[in-house]
């Protein structure tokens, strides 16, 4: 049964299960969304004891003062501006904004607690992708804003809105400006040097502004001023609502995030713009602040979040009848995908494997001439660790296989994704490095060209790095790359404004746009980065906004185990709870086991502590007050390997585990427990600062460096797995694990193997592809593959056409060098390859493409 329900601002239908509403009737095009409660976290509405259950309608909603409250306070008209990428033309649309369900129940809830408890709280809203979040934070805004005690007394003074710039400009002003009556109720606090951003907030405040926007950057600033003991804003109450999810965590932005988390830590001094934040960067610096003492309870928190870690819900969570922390409210990926508000970007999900197996250049002395060496020895030792880095980075930035991937993602896009929405579909390659970023930019600008394909690409990084196509000559600089280098065509605009053109097809990603970027037309992912948990989460999730009529999302995986993926996603798709609580003891418990071992004293940690805290001290005062530690340790390490005492030496590598784990553990647990003692935080900075001197004393491969050049990749093949929907199921997430010993990460000890052994461990990683012919790479693309290195060659095919090219004097040259070092795996080839004349074998050079490699690569 279909009732109707009609007002002039919405007009609802009812079933005997579901309720409906829209706020336009266009005939058969009207467009109705569900306005139910949800049940078992997903769709619909749980069974009533009256037996309908579309009862909470008339008894809640339509309850008198409950309607009245929705009227006046959260229904408004939303205006948007679009510009049509190919005439350049803003057009204005209006649309009326009233609550779906959980919008209201969240904020209806969130003003009863806020009012019955005052400040000083924390609440977690799990709202998923598609809830609306704007809207309801600022609905939630508005209400905390004009919120009395029932005695009349204002709850907050002010309130903190914590987003990005963009939503603070556009979006949330708009909203926050129709649903209050006074003009001057919100100020966002965006634009400007941070001096002047910091006194227009000061300025906010003194004047009592209700609602202030502010960057995650930007609010320490107000919180240092309010937490200020005597200042003018002590006594004073406030709510900070934050959004979690923000579009901006790169570059200058970044920064400011790491300085945020890392400002007190003294591991963090290494720390650039090459750094990666760790997923859900934002949730940990949020935490960090809501942790700090709030002596007076004076602060409220409301955290946003579709995907909150084990630590958010342990300081912001409400404990549940299990005792376990819980959101406030709760708004799942699962209703939302049932509810058609995002789309289940596991569907039409393909992984591929790639294998590869590689050698030790001119390894066999035998297979030289005489008075030649080879390029390096089978039998050096290396650090293992380095080593293998340098390997499987090799062969992850091959020639090889980066445009064997870039040929996979061309023909999928072209053939099964460029027609969806009209041929506007978008795609984004996520790559696990900026090199990697940069040689995906030009394999794809090669193969676009060869093929004379209508396609471009962008590609979005932060910082610069070394060309990686350029090898060093000497101590001769190497040119750096730079996003605004890599994209020419940018001219200064806003990348993510530009990608959103109709034009613009592919956008190449290392570390930027995986999180709070909002593209609806983004309709395929290609994945060459390793993810898990909540970054697998975050990333995957930037495909699943509906809009323009997309219904199908695509996603290529080389690099994951798609049981993996599926079980990151299973952990939020019903709610995010915690299996395996943190142990509050385990702080005390490792401060223990360090004291004991008798490697340091009290004093000294206090002596270090003074050193540290004094900023303008000088650094001889910390390194001594280490000193006697550091030669504690290293006497009873020498003395463990002159007995050859292996319980004695894994007691010692037992410490320096420890030292690195209480670093980690007391970073977490101080942000949501008061030890009281101050000796916890000066034990933790000690710890960090005696176990880089321990690792500088014991770790004699440091400072080696390992390359790559001494090795050749012989066989490759790249081939799909399957392409299937991974399904989500109810009842299968594993659940967040808090921190425990049991998880904490033990620290390796350097290991150091010979080359030749190195690399048959790294082929075993690769997918142990055996010698045989079926995938080796051809006699011509090994020796081109090695001569494209070649700094001098490279230069010469920048400055020469292709036919000037091939009569260089250098060009044999370099071809016969090459064949002479040719490894042992490729002897039989080597021979033929000596039989060829200086001629032939620069015209075998040039027919598989070796100007177009080195100009490539210049």
């Amino acid at each position: 049964m279909l009732t109707p329900f009609r007002g002039a601002l919405v007009h609802f239908a009812l079933t005997d299960d579901d309720v409906y509403m829209t706020t336009e009737l266009k005939g058969p095009d009207t467009f109705f969304l569900p306005f139910n409660r949800g049940h078992h976290n997903g769709a619909g509405n749980p069974p009533s004891p009256d037996g309908v259950r579309t009862s909470y309608f008339w008894r809640e909603v339509l309850q008198r003062d409950a309607w009245l409250s929705i009227l006046t306070k959260f229904v408004y008209v939303n205006h948007e501006k679009k510009r049509d990428p190919r005439t350049g033309r803003i057009t204005e649309s209006s649309q009326i904004r009233f609550p779906r369900f959980h919008q209201w129940r969240a904020v209806t809830k969130l003003t009863e607690a806020a009012r019955a408890d005052g400040p000083g709280q924390k609440y977690l809203i799990q709202h998923s992708a598609g809830s609306g979040k704007t809207d309801s934070i600022a609905w939630t805004a508005h209400r905390m804003a004009s919120l009395h005690t029932p005695e009349g007394k204002k709850v907050f003074d002010t309130v903190f809105v914590i987003a990005d710039r963009q939503v603070l400009d556009r979006q949330l002003q708009d909203a926050v400006d129709q649903l209050v009556v006074a003009t001057g109720t919100f100020e966002p606090i965006t634009s400007g040097s941070e001096g002047s951003k910091t006194e227009r907030l000061l300025e906010a405040l003194r004047a009592g502004t209700q609602i202030i926007g502010v960057t995650l950057q930007t609010f320490p600033y107000a919180l240092a001023k309010i937490r200020e003991k005597g200042g003018t804003f002590e006594g004073k109450r406030f709510a900070v609502i934050a959004d979690e999810a923000h579009s901006s965590q790169t570059g200058a932005a970044a920064s400011s995030v790491k300085d945020l988390l890392y400002r007190n830590d003294p591991s963090a001094a290494g720390l650039d713009e090459e750094t990666e934040l760790e997923p859900g960067a934002d949730q940990d610096a949020l935490i960090q602040m809501a942790a700090q003492a709030d002596d007076g309870r004076r602060i409220s928190y409301v955290a946003f979040t579709a995907t909150p870690k084990a630590k958010t819900l342990d300081l912001f969570g409400t404990p549940g009848s299990d005792g376990k922390p819980q959101p406030f409210d709760l708004y799942s990926m699962k209703q939302a995908i049932q509810e058609g508000f995002i789309l289940d970007v596991l569907k039409n999900y393909t992984s591929y494997e790639m294998a590869a197996r590689i050698a030790l250049k001119g390894a066999d002395p035998a297979t030289l001439p005489e008075g030649r060496t080879g390029a390096s020895s089978s039998d050096e030792e290396v650090d293992v660790r380095r080593g293998t880095r340098a390997y499987i980075g090799f062969v992850e930035l091959h020639p090889t296989n980066v445009a064997s991937k870039v040929d996979v993602i061309l023909e999928h896009y072209q053939h099964t994704v460029k027609q969806e929405l009209g041929g506007r579909a978008k795609a984004m390659v996520v790559t696990g490095s900026r090199a990697a970023a940069v040689k995906y930019q030009r394999a794809f600008q090669k193969h676009i060209e060869r093929e004379k394909l209508p396609l471009k690409t962008l590609v979005a990084f932060s910082g610069s790095l070394p060309d990686p196509d350029v090898t060093a000559i000497g101590h001769a600089p190497v040119p750096e790359v730079t996003e605004t280098s890599m994209n020419p065509e940018l001219r200064g605009r806003d990348l993510a404004g530009v990608f959103g053109q109709e034009d613009q097809n592919i956008l190449i990603v290392a570390n930027k746009y995986q999180t709070g970027f909002d593209q609806p037309l983004l309709t395929a992912m290609y994945v060459d980065k390793q993810l898990s948990g909540i970054a697998a989460v975050q990333t995957l999730s930037r495909l699943n906004r509906r809009g323009d009529g997309k219904k199908n999302t695509y996603v290529l995986d080389f690099v994951n185990d798609p049981a993996q993926i599926l079980a990151a996603f299973q952990d939020y798709y019903e709610d995010a709870r915690i299996e395996t609580d943190s142990d509050p003891d385990l702080v005390a418990k490792q401060m223990t086991k360090l004291d004991a071992a008798n490697i340091y004293t009290p004093a000294e940690v206090d002596r270090v502590w003074a050193a540290w805290s004094n900023r303008n001290g000088k650094r001889g005062a910390l390194t001594s007050g280490l000193t006697p530690a550091v030669e504690r340790f290293m006497r009873r390490w020498s003395l463990a390997l002159e007995d050859n005492d292996a319980a004695a030496r894994d007691e010692l590598d037992e410490f320096r585990s420890l030292l690195a784990q209480y670093v980690t553990s007391y970073a977490f647990f101080s942000q949501i427990l008061n030890f009281g003692d101050p000796y916890y935080l000066k034990l933790s900075v000690f710890a960090d600062l005696l176990g880089r001197l321990l690792r500088e004393q014991l770790d004699t491969g440091e400072r080696e460096t390992v390359t790559a050049e001494d090795v050749v990749l012989t066989h490759y093949r790249l081939e799909k797995q399957r392409g299937e929907d991974l399904d989500l199921r109810d009842g299968e997430g594993r659940g967040l694990q808090g921190m425990t010993e049991a998880g904490m990460a033990r620290q390796q000890e350097r290991e150091r193997a010979a080359k030749a052994e190195l690399v048959e461990k790294v082929n075993k990683y690769l997918g142990d592809l055996d010698a045989s012919d079926e995938h080796k790479l051809s006699a011509a693309e090994l020796l081109v593959s090695e001569v494209a290195g070649n700094e001098e060659l490279r230069q010469q095919a920048r400055n020469n056409t292709k036919a000037d090219f091939a009569f260089s004097p250098r060009l044999p040259v370099v071809l016969e060098d090459s064949v002479w070092s040719q490894n042992r795996q490729s002897e039989a080839i080597a021979k033929r390859f000596q039989e060829l004349s200086s001629a032939q074998l620069v015209d075998l050079a040039m027919a598989f493409n070796l100007w177009e490699r080195l100009r490539e690569a210049g």
